[in-house]
């Protein structure tokens, strides 16, 4: 059971936004999205289970940084190594071998030249 005089100290300092409205912004969120959810009540606190689409099956053999430059280039297929450091603040090495690993696992395809081309999306 949770003490209202605290809750009213942590809204009130800003450490929490409102006692409550998580739940109803997780339920709104998950409906905008199509995204299956559910949710229970267990005997010390309660569970969310978010059901992934089979359109992401592919993220399980990437990388966490392989996967943020496959979403970027998702959106953008003209970006340099430099400009997907820039973005994701990680070092060029470390964005060239996740291009690497995303060529070698199929992923990408670069097509024309390092300056002028683009990154072609295969999967």
């Amino acid at each position: 059971m949770l003490n209202p005089k605290i809750v009213n100290v942590l809204f009130k300092s800003t450490v929490i936004e409102s006692f409550g409205s998580g739940f109803e912004r997780t339920f709104k969120a998950c409906s905008e999205a199509a995204v299956k959810y559910e949710y229970d009540t267990t005997p010390t606190g309660f569970r969310f289970v978010f059901w992934r689409s089979l359109g992401h099956a592919n993220v399980q053999d990437m990388t966490k940084t392989e996967i943020e430059v496959y979403e970027l280039l998702k959106n953008k297929d003209d970006l340099t190594i430099k400009e997907l450091a820039l973005a994701l603040s990680r070092s060029e090495k470390t964005v060239s071998r996740s291009i690497k690993g995303l060529k070698e696992k199929g992923y990408i395809l670069r097509e024309g030249t390092d300056n002028s081309g683009f990154w072609k999306l295969l999967r």
